[in-house]
């Protein structure tokens, strides 16, 4: 194929991504992202108690993306609402360049790495938000393309830099279990390299996560996400894949090829087939990981005639220039607006908060998306729930989700009975239960996004 046509081909596949850097409203978990860099700033310490949510008594918590968190804040406190969007769109194109790169790499300059490429971007376009799982889909990229070569050719010493990447990665996202998982399978699955030299570069590499302000510690959170249930039956990322997106189909056919292209080995490479096996499972148990299996099924392609390191420079500006000229197009005004302010204000009830601070009463009772924008507005701890699923527990998390469906039994929610204020949609079932009963519940506050009440009697 021609190089100029396959270039083509890969801006075409990074624009999928690339234009839903554009949704002009924050992440709903961006405002404790960044609620949790404030008060690192502010206070010049890591918390080891929960210092941003209302709890009855103190409640260990370990900021794990605490410098994804600083990082955010910082960028909001200098540029505002923009801040936010520049690093979106910096760290999608760079996950979205590691991912392209690793396919080159692999395929090389073919119709079928278009192909691929073009389903890639699909599965990428539904992570195109400010999440610190771009860290993780970029390092379980460079760790996976590092095992390979590893396993191609013998040689570790080339590949200490992942040391760095591991200690960076676990100040940034606890899915650094990822990279253990794929250095795990090469201890098992050495091809040409010295078993024993890839476990010591294992267990290095897992002693390099240790350099976080939690130490061994960030195992606890670990197990919290792992044996976690109730996540996964309310929490829509945390679900299974929608058979009717998009990025599911496209992750589908990514697998299928994937075994596809093992079943036509003349000789079947184990470490790359229960990889994607493995890959297969963790998309089926939670759609937010399904771009794992579209990693692993670009990991059977072996047939590559490019070498990408003599065009890496042009990949690179292809997929950088196609997020670069996204942004362009969006700044000269096609595309949603930019007025980001707005557009958050109608997602989470911005406004409704700044107008109704001086009746809020602490604690305060709300949505789950909710929390964390108010724990940023309120900049106190006065919120009983925000996405921080591990910190609160199955229980309680299951109680929260019927409590704002009305069901049986939803006035003995121990957190509801001890809710002072309660922030809701207007089109909730438990907004219409509160509305009936005025002689306990004062509504204060009614807007568009948001209904806010103010217990009046207990």
């Amino acid at each position: 194929m021609p190089l100029h046509w396959f270039l083509f081909g890969l801006a075409c596949a990074a624009a999928l991504p690339a234009a839903f850097t554009l949704d002009p409203c924050l992440d709903t978990d961006t405002w404790w992202h960044m609620a949790t860099g404030r008060w690192i700033v502010e206070q010049q310490q890591i918390p080891w108690v929960d210092p941003l949510a209302w709890h009855q008594q103190p409640t260990r918590w370990y900021a794990y993306s605490w410098l994804y968190g600083v990082v955010l804040y910082e960028l909001f406190d200098k540029a505002s609402y923009s801040g936010i969007i520049i690093a979106r769109t910096i760290i999608v194109a760079v996950s979205t360049l590691s991912v392209m790169l690793y396919l080159v790499r692999s395929s090389g300059p073919t119709l079928q790495t278009i192909i691929v490429a073009l389903l890639t971007g699909t599965v990428l376009m539904m992570f195109a938000k400010e999440r610190p799982w771009h860290f993780t889909i970029a390092f379980t990229t460079l760790t996976l393309w590092a095992v390979q070569s590893i396993r191609e050719t013998g040689r570790i010493r080339r590949k200490l830099w992942l040391l760095p990447l591991f200690a960076l990665w676990a100040n940034l996202h606890i899915q650094f279990v990822l990279g253990w998982l794929i250095l795990g399978l090469a201890c098992c699955f050495p091809g040409l390299a010295n078993r024993k030299a890839v476990i010591a570069l294992t267990l290095a590499c897992v002693a390099a996560t240790a350099i976080n302000p939690y130490h061994v510690r960030l195992a606890e959170v670990i197990v919290e996400y792992a044996t976690q249930l109730a996540p996964r039956e309310y929490v829509i990322e945390l679900a299974s894949p929608a058979i009717n997106s998009p990025s599911t189909w496209a992750t589908i056919f990514l697998i299928a090829f994937g075994f596809w292209t093992i079943a036509r080995q003349d000789k079947t490479d184990l470490f790359q087939g229960i990889l994607l096996l493995i890959s297969l499972l963790l998309a089926i148990n939670q759609r937010r990981d399904i771009w794992v299996a579209a990693l692993a099924a670009i990991a059977t392609l072996r047939h590559g005639n490019l070498e990408v390191r003599n065009h890496a420079p042009l990949i690179i500006a292809t997929v950088i220039g196609t997020f670069a000229a996204t942004c362009a197009l969006s700044f000269f005004g096609v595309g949603p607006s930019t007025d980001y302010p707005a557009a958050s204000a109608k997602l989470c009830p911005i406004d409704a908060v700044r107008n109704s601070k001086a009746n809020l009463e602490t604690p305060v009772f709300s949505t789950f998306n909710w929390g964390g924008s108010l724990i940023w507005e309120l900049d106190r701890p006065a919120v009983m729930m925000d996405g921080r699923t591990n910190l609160y527990g199955d229980e309680r998390l299951r109680r929260h989700f019927q409590t704002w469906q009305a069901s049986d039994g939803w006035q003995d929610n121990p957190a509801f009975k001890l809710a002072r204020t309660v922030v809701a949609p207007p089109d909730q079932p438990l907004t219409a239960k509160l509305r009936s009963l005025p002689e306990v519940w004062q509504p204060v506050y009614e807007g568009e996004v948001a209904v806010i009440f103010v217990r009046l009697s207990e």
